[in-house]
């Protein structure tokens, strides 16, 4: 890849960003270059390309669709990869991956973190979607797995033991999406207000048996301390 080409993805000039690597991406034994781009301060890289070496005279080729390839992800891109090391490690074949040998594992999944500007709810309360890839059957590209919402920097800190009906937190939706573990709820279709103390919170779920509708009541409590977070108790609401 050549400055300002695609390979060049951080937004930067720190010269530590964009990051590079030399590594077998795709378990097909052969050393890939990794290529992950920052546009922020953020924990994960927020674009990433991975490109295979085909030879001296042609280079490196981008894996995939040239304009669908690059996997983007504005909140960052979490690369999560096979439990197996690869051993030994790959011979770097080229002046371009010299000195990057690399004992990272090949890529088993990403998930990408997209923040979302609309419904109201998702902004505010630092929500967004998660789209999870995996390789395709020929390992030369990503396709979309899975598709949910959740929080875009992990759990709030009032919300961190799933399942418990019970969150401190601001809003109503985030104690509803607290109940869940990650990966389960598709979409928060609704959030109305039913009372001043009180909401009605409306998910998408997936129930294990398909894709359902499930609505929550809130109630908002408070320990009587204005400095105290609020909290909301949740329970299903009845049909």
């Amino acid at each position: 890849p050549q400055i300002d080409g695609r390979g060049f993805l951080g937004d930067l000039a720190d010269s530590s960003r964009p990051e590079v690597e030399a590594y077998d991406a795709n378990g097909d034994g052969k050393p890939d270059l990794v290529i992950k781009g920052y546009t922020v301060s953020t924990q994960f890289p927020t674009q990433l390309a991975i490109y295979s070496w085909v030879s001296r005279d042609v280079g490196y080729v981008l894996y995939g669709d040239p304009f669908q390839s690059v996997i983007s992800g504005d909140a960052g891109i979490q690369i999560i990869t096979e439990p197996v090391l690869l051993e030994p490690l790959l011979p770097t074949p080229t002046p371009v991956a010299a000195n990057l040998r690399s004992t990272m594992r090949p890529i088993k999944n990403l998930i990408a973190r997209t923040s979302l500007s609309t419904p109201y709810w998702y902004p505010r309360s630092q929500m967004g979607q998660f789209t999870r890839y995996r390789w395709k059957r020929e390992r030369t590209s990503f396709e979309i797995e899975d598709i949910y919402v959740y929080f875009l920097y992990g759990l709030p800190a009032g919300a961190q033991t799933p399942g418990k009906n019970i969150y401190s937190v601001t809003y109503p939706e985030m104690a509803v999406l607290a109940q869940y573990p990650e990966g389960k709820v598709k979409e928060i279709r609704d959030v109305t207000a039913t009372g001043p103390t009180t909401a009605r919170v409306t998910i998408r779920v997936d129930t294990g048996a398909g894709i359902a509708d499930e609505v929550w009541d809130a109630i908002q409590e408070s320990s009587g301390n204005i400095q105290d977070i609020l909290t909301w108790r949740i329970s299903r609401a009845s049909s």
